[in-house]
């Protein structure tokens, strides 16, 4: 492999194998992801060092499945509020932070990557919704729904907001726990999202949840084993009514996620899922955007998929 390319491969199955063949970097994600200080809040302090612009607006909606208000950024399109746009509606990106526990204002800081292009006037105008993953990593559990909560965030925003209620123009992006969570997503709720961007996932944990019920290395228990990306992909081609998704995998060579990624993806292959794989040479799980235009090419990605704003 090339290290001086940020390298963009169509699901090959023959390509995948050179990748998993010609990597020797150890799964390294033997520490857990890092939790939020202070415990777990449904809604967080809003961070003192956030800029000005992008505008992000801090919310909350009333969670039914939790019986408790729950925190949310939005970044409101542009031209949302000018002369004649009333009647204007808007596609939304959903980011989903990383991390074990959730935190909305964590999502605020590391949704930073995107802001550029929600000011970039080739990129259509977009909502930025920052998400709160619940107490642990989107999943449902006895004492924290974040999966559910999160459906419930995705109808509140549409019925409070402009925005095209449709899957074409909803948009999954995640890192690391969060890339996990929209591998998942994009293959448990096709019928709500269109396309996703899993950065930097450990889907090594989402494997051994499969296998075990668990994510292992002192991870927690997950009630439904088969609630995993490897699992969930399989379901979704089984499902002759399942409408198509559009799925790019990012990930950094120098990543102790990155082998997870590449047997994740040789799985999506097997099964004929079209995908797209980026490899950001010498990134590691922080994965810097900027290298060899790595951001320009999920924008893209992004704008190519969503349905353009409309007036009606």
């Amino acid at each position: 492999m090339n290290d001086q390319l940020a390298v963009v491969l169509r699901r090959t199955a023959g390509a995948l194998g050179c990748l998993v063949a010609c990597s020797n970097i150890e799964a390294q994600d033997a520490r857990p992801e890092a939790s939020a200080s202070g415990g777990f809040k449904w809604v967080n302090a809003v961070p003192a060092d956030l800029p000005a612009t992008p505008a992000l607006v801090h919310l909350t909606f009333h969670s039914q499945a939790n019986h408790t208000d729950v925190g949310y950024f939005i970044v409101f399109p542009r031209g949302y509020e000018a002369a004649g746009a009333e009647r204007s509606r808007f596609p939304v990106i959903y980011y989903l932070h990383g991390g074990v526990q959730g935190g909305e204002s964590r999502g605020a800081r590391g949704s930073a990557p995107l802001w550029p292009m929600l000011s970039a006037a080739n990129y259509p105008p977009a909502f930025l919704v920052v998400v709160n993953g619940g107490k642990l990593n989107y999943y449902d559990t006895a004492d924290s729904k974040g999966e559910t909560a999160f459906r419930e965030l995705v109808a509140h925003v549409d019925q409070t907001f402009r925005t095209l209620a449709d899957r074409r123009s909803r948009v999954l992006v995640g890192h690391s726990m969060g890339g996990r969570a929209v591998g998942r997503f994009v293959f448990k709720f096709p019928e709500l999202f269109g396309s996703g961007v899993a950065l930097s996932g450990g889907h090594q944990r989402e494997k051994h949840v499969s296998e075990t019920g668990n994510e292992g290395k002192g991870g927690a228990e997950i009630g439904d084993r088969a609630n995993n990306t490897f699992d969930l992909a399989s379901t979704y081609v089984k499902s002759a009514a399942r409408p198509p998704v559009r799925l790019m995998v990012v990930v950094g060579n120098q990543d102790g996620n990155y082998p997870a990624n590449l047997e994740w993806c040789m799985h999506l292959s097997r099964l004929r899922i079209v995908h797209d794989l980026v490899v950001v040479p010498g990134a590691g799980h922080g994965l810097d955007w900027k290298i060899k235009d790595t951001d320009r090419r999920i924008f893209d990605f992004i704008a190519e998929g969503v349905l353009r704003t409309s007036g009606n």
